[in-house]
């Protein structure tokens, strides 16, 4: 049986909960080495990294994240699952020692760009990413949380892990650019219903900026979403100096700035760089008295690809070009697939130059279905293709529920929740 995150922390939504602060610089200050990957630690010396879960435990954190940010096999190679099991363990057992505190195993991105448009396979990622995450979770933490992520694509294929190894609740976290975007161009509205259809237990931004330009993307994703909001800010934006980030907020100057974001619509609250102990003390007097704003009983539907959102209410041109059912151009092109991957590579080339005829006569989305007419392998090929070529959002129709099924998994985005399906009568025709 799934957890639920309110089972986990029963005191959510009640009262400000509040996540501990930055790691790696603090195993910094301990005397960890420049360019030595801080989950190294959790083995080599777990007696440092259980001091920073304590003093921020003491500090009044309800949430300590483990130290596994990046124990992966991208950052730490054949010691990831060990790092990320150690890095647990130590959590679990300075939340024990406390006598409080609820454990999160942390996974951050894996630095790679995913396919097509970078050199890593969605499915690499996602066993990349379920290696770290099974490996800590057999140490008992008490959700997953998937921060720092500025690619939604690769955020899913986090969650999909997560979701393959565990039923404990998944929160993922993005690091925002300036105003509600990410890196790729998806808006903070688009990325709140993206991952609230996958299934994960709250959304949230980290990183990036300081608590003061984190407002606009909390009170974005407040009204985007039902789930609880949350926010882990730097400490103000760093200034270099010789060679070294500086973060120059005082503890009090941040928990001003923090304290607010709870006003902005978030539950939870902590740090991320240049953070410590010291900034989350002053962030819970400050704001333990705070009224938490409810979640919204209801939000606009909205379809995404992975840089751009549309509202149902304001799509007015749908197009069936890449629909089998009322395309009789694409239906031939489906219908001459010989079951190989060149040629489904070839035929997609040709759906590409259907899409983009579509996109020329204005389409606000594509209607994309197979009818049936094809396996699941054929998605799997085309949707990026499509993807690749043009931004906006794709809708997948199909009888094949096992087709469907792949289609959603490599999909960049979302599809329309079943609770608001697009209006038929906004469909336009494709071309005979």
């Amino acid at each position: 049986m799934s957890e639920t995150l309110s089972s986990v922390i029963p005191y959510l939504g009640q009262r400000p909960v509040y996540f501990d602060g930055g790691f790696g610089t603090q195993l910094q200050r301990r005397g960890l080495p420049q360019g030595t990957p801080p989950p190294i630690w959790n083995i080599q010396n777990p007696t440092v990294v259980k001091a920073v879960h304590l003093a921020y435990l003491d500090a009044g954190a309800d949430i300590v994240t483990s130290n596994t940010f990046i124990a992966n096999r991208w950052f730490t190679g054949d010691q990831a699952a060990a790092t990320s099991a150690a890095g647990v363990a130590i959590a679990r057992e300075s939340a024990r020692k406390a006598g409080h505190g609820v454990v999160a195993l942390d996974i951050g991105p894996s630095g790679r760009m995913l396919e097509p448009f970078g050199d890593l396979p969605l499915e690499d990622a996602i066993a990349g990413f379920a290696e770290t995450i099974a490996a800590g979770v057999a140490e008992g933490p008490d959700f997953i949380l998937l921060e720092t992520f500025t690619d939604a694509y690769e955020a899913k294929a986090a969650v999909l892990a997560a979701k393959a190894c565990t039923d404990l609740p998944v929160l993922v976290s993005f690091s925002f650019s300036d105003g509600v975007r990410l890196m790729t161009g998806l808006e903070a509205r688009g990325v709140a219903a993206m991952f609230e259809s996958l299934g994960v237990s709250a959304v949230g931004a980290n990183c990036g900026m300081g608590p003061d330009g984190m407002a606009p993307v909390i009170r974005e994703l407040a009204r985007s979403t039902r789930l609880p909001v949350f926010a882990n800010p730097n400490n103000g934006r760093p200034k270099m100096e010789n060679g070294q980030a500086v973060y120059n907020l005082t503890p009090d100057g941040y928990a001003a700035l923090a304290a607010s974001l709870f006003d902005e619509g978030a539950w939870m609250v902590g740090g991320c760089c240049g953070t410590g102990p010291e900034h989350i003390r002053a962030l819970r007097s400050l704001s333990q008295d705070k009224r938490l704003t409810p979640r919204p009983a209801s939000i606009p539907a909205v379809i995404t690809s992975g840089a751009r959102t549309c509202g149902i209410d304001s799509i007015s041109n749908i197009s069936d070009a890449l629909n089998a059912s009322s395309n009789p151009r694409f239906r031939a092109l489906i219908s001459a697939w010989d079951g190989g991957v060149d040629s489904a590579e070839e035929i997609a080339e040709e759906a590409v130059e259907l899409a983009f005829d579509a996109l020329d006569d204005g389409a606000d989305a594509l209607r994309v279905s197979l009818d049936g007419t094809a396996s699941p392998d054929f998605y799997r090929i085309l949707t990026p293709k499509i993807q690749t070529a043009v931004h906006i959002p794709l809708i997948f129709e199909d009888a094949d529920r096992a087709a469907l099924t792949m289609a959603r998994r490599v999909y960049n985005g979302h599809n329309v929740a079943d609770e608001a399906p697009v209006p038929p009568t906004v469909v336009r025709e494709g071309s005979a």
